[in-house]
């Protein structure tokens, strides 16, 4: 009897593990037939009586710790019982749950592609995309080389310095367009020192992360504004000063030549210019002679946030996915285009 007991426990678990997997190949497909986030969320309700999206991995918890008891108790009660018997069991126990084991690996793999296929519905934005400018025989490498080239702003690291992450989109401001490259930015930095003998003996390796966007088809303006670095490389030299006093103190705002300054730093644009860095901290380019503009700063502009974010069945995905948002790049978007308009 307990045998055909665990033989009926051991089929149940089985039989909604093999659900849950079926239902992560469902969500793979749905993405297929959609082209509105109403419809994503459309293809989620109704969708059936097996909803879950968990992975049932008690028995194999219970398996695990019988097997780590089997080796605990007969070691130490190798004097009344044999030892290398209950090593055996304990391992083969032990096995045993970690091959039955289910990762939520792919659970978590789909969650994330459709968070990112609602983000390109719900914001327009497309990653791994080219900008809409360009020829689609462009090749990406190629293009994220001379954009970060054409900036002071890519240095940062001494190991590697690169764009891991990335994202296209359009914003329309009136009659322009404008297309927009959002990326993440990483670098790694290596903390070394010197010992007895004089070589050079690496202590650790900081990496860190920047986001931030070039922005295609805006004026080139040659002048750089930031609100975290004193000053700025060349031909970014000419410092700016304002009539007001707390802004000089806020923003670092460098130009090529002052005439040129006075030319474009209207009262509107520095208004505009303080109102985004209120709530962005980085440095912001726009370039003297390319029509390209660069913003690099802290925050996450691919942070996305939602009121369900415990998500064990399809409707709490629906949930997670209706209520989806990307908060700082909304207020990232608003401010940079009050600054292009």
């Amino acid at each position: 009897m307990p045998i055909d007991t665990a033989k009926r426990v051991l089929h149940l678990r089985y039989k909604k593990n093999q659900q849950v997997m079926r239902n992560v190949a469902r969500l793979w497909h749905i993405e297929k037939s959609v082209t509105t986030e109403q419809q994503l969320l459309e293809h989620l309700h109704p969708w059936g009586e097996a909803r879950d999206l968990k992975f049932h991995n008690g028995l194999s918890f219970f398996i695990g710790i019988l097997g780590a008891s089997w080796l605990f108790f007969g070691w130490f009660l190798r004097h009344l019982i044999s030892f290398p018997l209950c090593f055996v069991i304990g391992w083969v126990l032990i096995f045993i749950a970690y091959i039955s084991y289910e990762t939520d690996d792919p659970i978590r793999s789909v969650i994330k592609f459709l968070e990112q296929r609602m983000v390109q519905l719900r914001y327009g934005v497309q990653f791994g995309g080219l900008p809409s400018h360009l020829p689609p025989n462009t090749q990406s490498v190629y293009l994220l080389s001379r954009v970060k080239n054409l900036f002071p702003l890519f240095d940062q690291g001494t190991q590697s310095s690169q764009i891991q992450c990335y994202a296209v989109t359009d914003w329309h401001v009136g009659d322009q367009t404008y297309p927009v490259l959002i990326f993440e930015y990483t670098y790694a930095t290596e903390v070394s020192t010197e010992d007895e003998d004089g070589d050079r003996v690496v202590i650790k390796t900081m990496q860190k992360t920047a986001w931030g966007a070039f922005i295609f088809e805006v004026p080139a303006l040659g002048i750089a504004i930031s609100n975290r670095r004193k000053n700025f490389d060349e031909p970014y030299t000419e410092r700016w000063h304002s009539s007001d006093i707390l802004l000089s103190q806020q923003l670092k705002i460098y130009g090529i030549d002052a005439i040129q300054n006075a030319k474009y730093l209207s009262p509107s644009l520095t208004l505009k210019l303080e109102q985004f860095f209120q709530h962005f901290k980085g440095d912001l380019i726009f370039h003297a002679d390319e029509s390209i503009a660069c913003y690099v700063g802290e925050r996450d502009l691919f942070a996305v946030h939602s009121k369900k974010n415990k998500i064990q069945e399809i409707s709490d995905l629906r949930g997670h996915l209706r209520t989806l948002s990307m908060l700082n790049y909304e207020k990232f978007r608003k401010l940079m285009q009050n600054i292009l308009s």
